[in-house]
């Protein structure tokens, strides 16, 4: 498949629909482009790499920031009481 794209003003441009609906993308999908030389390739990102790119910067970020990661039953004693503290708040300017 070979289309052509003009570059506007902005240096945007706009992927063909058959190549988007070949690829799936859609609004808002994030696409890596890479220089080979004289050539690019557009590829889409996909959640997986993304999910493990956030995964890995997030535990480097606490391990560099020396924050104990909470356990899952942390979080939900933390959620709960936040929302018994929101539901008694709400009653009291009634």
């Amino acid at each position: 498949m070979n289309y052509t794209a003009t570059i506007s003003s902005k240096g945007q441009i706009t992927i063909p629909a058959k190549i988007r609906r070949s690829l799936n993308l859609d609004v808002g999908d994030r696409i890596t482009i890479t220089k080979h030389g004289d050539k690019v390739t557009i590829v889409p990102d996909s959640y997986d790499e993304r999910l493990a790119d956030l995964r890995r910067r997030t535990a480097e970020h606490l391990r560099v920031s020396k924050i104990k990661p909470l356990q899952v039953d942390e979080m939900d004693k933390i959620i709960n009481d936040s929302w018994a503290k929101a539901d008694v708040d709400s009653y009291k300017n009634l």
